[in-house]
Parts: C-alpha cells; structure tokens; sequence
C-alpha cells in the first residue's frame, strides 16, 4: 500500500510541473463572440480579465470574466460603440476622468477610449495604421502599443515616441508584474518580456512556446499568480484554427517558485 501511495504522489508530483512556454490550460468563454476573443486586458483593481470581440463588422461586445479555472463571466457582454472591429485591448488608461479600456480598431483613430461600466466611446488617438497590440501601465498614464514593424512605441498623454525595437511584427501587449510582455507569433511563436522603462525597455527574456502548432493569435493579458508550480501565467487570445484563449505558464515573476522536480524534493517523496 505504501508503495501506491509513493507512486500516486510522484505522478501527482509531476503533472504539477509545467515548463516555461507550456500550455496549462486551453478554453472559451460563455456566451464569447461569434469571430472569438481578440483582445484582453488585466484589471489590477480586483485580478479579474477584460475580453473584446467582434461578431461581425461594427458589432464588438466586450466583458469582464473571473481569472480563475472557472472563467465565470462576472461583468456581462456589452456592445462597444462605435467600434468597427477589435484587436488587442488594454486597461486602464484614464480619460476624462475615467479608467477606460483602450481598444485597437481596424478603422482610423484606431486607439479608442472605451467606458467599461457601459461600452460608451469616450475618445480616441491616433496610433500607427498597423497596430495590432496595446497596453496600459496601472497608474493609467501611458499606452504602450505596437506599430506593426520594427519598433514599439509609447504614449505618455501628449505624443508617441519610440520605446524598444523589435526584429518580427509583434502581435498582443500586457503589462504585469513590473515587466511589459509581448506575444510573437510565426514563424518565431515566442514572448518577449521587456523592462519598464520610461525612455527605453530593454529586452530581458525570451519565452518560446512550446507545442503551439499552427495557432494565430492576437491579443494577450496577465494570467494568474502561482498558476502552475508557483510560476506566473499570461492569456492568450487565439483565433485561428480555433477561437480559443490558451493559458501559458511564462515563470516566476513574484518570487515565489518552489521547484517541485528538485532532487531534495523527489528523495523526501521516497524517503
């Protein structure tokens, strides 16, 4: 019987255990657009996720849903007006006195303000025609945003300037834990995790995602603490060949991470 049991707990062992660019988690939202989640965004304030959609052409809706396994949606669609289609969001960027959503349109100002109590377009900005990902640091004072080529770039209320370069068209932003992450997708299908800095973000890690196959995404946000072996996860918005949000473990960004595989780990399970 003991034996089982040690069994048991070095399997459970290692299925705790996921590496850096691993997939953890694969799903979809009740009740999400018809063309899928494009866009997502953390909410610093209460750790839940902002996610934007479009069913068709001038019809995107948006919602807020739980940051747990459950994925409950605890804000409920609404319509986000006049929005021609949406890519990647961010939150929160405060405008007229208002922490708003900004979502990236395919129509020019392509930067939209978006009221979150009621999908009310407050305002707008011009980024560059090609942007396709954003996001907004927590005290609500700068976007950061792609151009679609060779630089990211970041708006700090009066005029953008140049941020960090990039060798391969970047798709979705988030901000979290102190650090700017970026998803990438083929032929490369990596994050790049940047530095928050206010004249320059230096590139401080690479994460390659494992097992990704042919998968299009678009928009990207913070995922959970401790998701997987202590590590830190981010959300993926995915839309091709599925509209799915994948869920990657991407490290220990809090300093909590306890090495479950470790040799003095693996000995206690069968001392």
């Amino acid at each position: 019987m003991k034996d089982v049991v040690v069994v048991l707990m070095f399997i459970t062992a290692i299925c705790a255990y996921a590496n850096k660019g691993d997939i953890i988690s694969e799903f979809t939202l009740s009740g999400q657009p018809a063309n899928g989640v494009r866009g997502l965004a953390y909410d610093q304030a209460d750790g839940n996720i902002w996610a934007a959609g479009p069913n068709s052409i001038s019809n995107v809706i948006f919602c807020k849903f739980k940051n747990d396994s459950s994925h409950t949606i605890i804000q409920n669609w609404m319509s986000v007006k006049n929005q021609y289609w949406v890519f990647d969001i961010g939150y929160p960027y405060t405008y007229s006195g208002v922490k708003c959503i900004v979502a990236v349109d395919q129509t020019s100002p392509n930067l939209k303000f978006i009221d979150p109590s009621n999908g009310n377009n407050l305002g707008s900005v011009a980024g560059p025609p090609s942007c396709s990902g954003v996001a907004c640091n927590p005290s609500g004072t700068s976007i950061y945003a792609t151009d679609g080529s060779s630089s990211y770039i970041m708006w700090s209320g009066s005029n953008w300037q140049k941020w960090a370069d990039c060798h391969t068209p970047p798709l979705g932003l988030t901000y979290a834990w102190g650090l700017i992450f970026v998803v990438i997708g083929n032929p490369t299908n990596e994050i790049q995790v940047f530095s928050d800095k206010d004249s320059y973000g230096e590139l401080e890690d690479t994460i390659k995602l494992n097992n990704w196959g042919t998968c299009y995404m678009v928009g990207l946000s913070a995922g959970r603490i401790n998701a997987v072996n202590k590590d830190e996860s981010v959300y993926v918005a995915c839309f091709y060949p599925s509209n799915v949000i994948r869920e990657v473990e991407v490290g220990d960004y809090k300093g909590t991470s306890v090495e479950n595989t470790s040799v003095g780990f693996i000995k206690s399970v069968f001392h």
